[in-house]
């Protein structure tokens, strides 16, 4: 007898989830007058924590109608996985615009890093 425990579907849901966020974001960098709006998370002089967390209204409703229209509504990801992935995501956002190094080995294993 197999078991399952779900993960199968929330590696799903967190692949679709992510896909449609990287989409958006290559929209938002292409489109002009959504550059605009996103130029408040670029406007920092120093990239540091707090820019993982600026963005315009406009362009945090923006994002917060695509990703429940996709994943909610397309693919039925429960509000529980939502709320994980959205809780990993901005966490991996604040670790990746961190003005912090790591040590040596630690950094030669990640790679290079954008």
């Amino acid at each position: 007898m197999r078991y399952h425990t779900g993960c199968d579907r929330c590696h799903s849901y967190s692949s679709a989830a992510r896909s449609a966020d990287l989409l958006s974001a290559l929209v938002i960098h292409a489109v002009p007058w959504l550059w605009r709006i996103h130029r408040v998370h670029h406007a920092d002089p120093e990239i540091d924590v707090s820019t993982a967390l600026r963005f315009h209204p406009v362009e945090s409703l923006l994002s917060m109608v695509l990703k429940a229209g996709v994943v909610l509504l397309l693919l039925g990801m429960p509000p529980g996985g939502v709320l994980v992935f959205e809780i990993t995501l901005n966490a991996a956002a604040m670790f990746n615009h961190t003005n912090a190094s790591l040590p040596q080995p630690w950094s030669a294993g990640l790679g290079a890093w954008p």
